[in-house]
């Protein structure tokens, strides 16, 4: 299994820089926002000037508003703000989402109310899915301009870890920039 496409839910600066990453390692990439207006604004510049100025998105990048343009991505990332990670999750799960589908949290925080951190209410969603989560140290502004990073991609299904680990590490001529660490547990 390889990740060939990838949707990106939450259109900020993290969810834009991501979008980006995977767009430059040739994925099919979606990236939505729940702003309709906000999310036209950015497919017709092709620059989030709120959050990334100066950063130009792929025209690979397709941006959207519409939860279901993300269903048929063989990766679905989740970086929403913790407080919307649960209604947007249960929007998606509506939509038809496939139990197939690994799911990635970049959504830093726990639920209020719950105390639940963003993987265990993705679990709690999706029950079916492979559900691992997303850490640096890094920051949006430099994944976005390809400086040097690391990431930390957890899970507790090995195989998954290595398809995450290969997706957002770099090729060997760009190895030292961009480093997977592949953990144990989500």
């Amino acid at each position: 299994m390889s990740i060939e496409s990838t949707a990106i839910v939450g259109s900020g600066g993290w969810g834009t820089a991501l979008a980006i990453c995977w767009a430059k390692r040739g994925n099919t990439v979606t990236l939505w926002g729940h702003n309709p207006d906000r999310a036209a604004r950015l497919r017709e510049s092709r620059e989030n000037a709120d959050y990334l100025p100066g950063v130009k998105l792929p025209d690979s990048i397709n941006v959207t508003s519409e939860i279901a343009d993300c269903i048929s991505a063989d990766l679905i990332v989740f970086v929403t703000p913790s407080v919307a990670l649960r209604s947007v999750a249960e929007r998606l799960r509506s939509a038809g989402l496939d139990a197939d589908t690994i799911l990635l949290s970049g959504t830093k925080g726990i639920e209020h109310g719950t105390g639940l951190r963003m993987t265990e209410v993705l679990h709690e969603i999706f029950p079916d899915n492979t559900v691992a989560v997303l850490s640096g140290p890094n920051l949006a502004a430099e994944v976005s301009r390809d400086l040097p990073s690391l990431w930390v991609a957890m899970t507790s299904f090995s195989p998954i870890r290595r398809i995450i680990g290969r997706s957002l590490s770099a090729g060997p001529e760009r190895f030292r920039r961009n480093r997977c660490v592949r953990g144990e547990a989500a």
